[in-house]
């Protein structure tokens, strides 16, 4: 993001500074997120709901996404019945809704069912971050009952 940016407070742009992080490089690190989604999505459900599609959009298009755009990106892309979640936290980062999940805890889960599944799916066509997500995928599944 800093690239992207290239604004600095001081001194040269970032990208006389810096080289870019190699592409699998990033989607492997990005790809290491889904191990924790069962564990943080009880405690942190805004975050974790607006990360999946942050992964989902880096794995499917060569973009990097904000939690907000890539929402946007995402939601088109989701069907009815996940789309609701991602409008809540969309809506709670933005300051517009409250953080509150206890009414749709379900959907919650399946929605992150959903779009893990997704990026996986996203990872096999484009071929991007195999080693990374099938780590990751290990031991998010693992992990479960």
């Amino acid at each position: 993001m800093v690239l992207l940016g290239d604004k600095s407070l001081a001194g040269p742009p970032p990208a006389q500074i810096f080289d870019p992080v190699p592409r699998s490089d990033y989607i492997d690190a990005i790809l290491r997120d889904i191990a924790t989604v069962d564990e943080f999505l009880p405690l942190y459900t805004r975050n974790v709901v607006l990360t999946l599609p942050r992964i989902w959009s880096a794995v499917a298009t060569e973009t990097v996404h904000s939690k907000e755009s890539a929402a946007d990106w995402a939601l088109p892309r989701l069907p009815e019945e996940h789309r609701a979640v991602l409008e809540r936290a969309r809506a709670a980062y933005c300051g517009d809704a409250k953080d509150s999940w206890d009414d749709i805890l379900s959907q919650v889960r399946a929605y992150a069912d959903h779009v893990v599944s997704e990026i996986e799916r996203a990872r096999t066509e484009t071929r991007c971050g195999k080693t990374g997500l099938e780590r990751a995928l290990a031991r998010c599944y693992k992990s479960r009952p």
